[in-house]
């Protein structure tokens, strides 16, 4: 699903569930497109917690994400969102942008952590390094990676407050982990 050019969000079904991967920025009523894409009952997991990819999580009463971006998710206001929309797409975009309510339920991912929806499963690797909690999600069975921002040139370093000779350490291993992975996916 494209956001307007704002960032991409995915709906990967199995056979007895699916999964709402990222949320964008919030445009538009995200459960109504997710219901009219599949019947199956589903769940909201998130790579990492920046307003282009949780923005839109208010609109849910439960996520899945990795402890160390909670409360950076959560602190996500409309005008992070419209600021983030405005730079990427311009005002245009602002009109379909949902205020949300309260932040949902949030249910931890851990490394190595396994989603089942049926016939299909999503692995959850850590890749501690654009955010502090960012994750990857492999399909194995599909051969699909869904990044986030995990493996993109833009913005690597981006977890606060840490040492970043440390983060890029963290970075690299995992990226070396995913490398040996890379016949597991295209």
């Amino acid at each position: 699903i494209n956001e307007g050019g704002l960032d991409a969000v995915y709906v990967v079904a199995g056979s007895q569930r699916a999964v709402l991967v990222d949320t964008g920025s919030g445009t538009g009523d995200l459960t109504a497109l997710v219901r009219s894409l599949t019947d199956k009952p589903f769940d909201v997991i998130l790579t990492h917690g920046h307003p282009d990819h949780a923005g839109g999580a208010r609109q849910f009463k439960k996520v899945y994400l990795h402890p160390d971006d909670i409360e950076m998710a959560q602190s996500i206001t409309l005008e992070d969102r419209k600021e983030y929309a405005r730079s990427v797409a311009g005002e245009e975009v602002l009109a379909g942008m949902i205020p949300g309510g309260d932040f949902p339920q949030v249910v931890p991912l851990a490394d190595g952590e396994t989603i089942d929806l049926g016939g299909r499963t999503l692995e959850v690797i850590a890749i501690p390094g654009h955010t502090g909690g960012s994750v990857c999600f492999l399909d194995r069975g599909h051969r699909i990676l869904f990044a986030g921002d995990s493996l993109q040139g833009l913005q690597l370093i981006c977890a606060p407050g840490e040492d970043r000779r440390a983060v890029l350490k963290k970075w690299i291993e995992k990226v070396e982990q995913l490398r040996a992975l890379s016949d597991e996916y295209d």
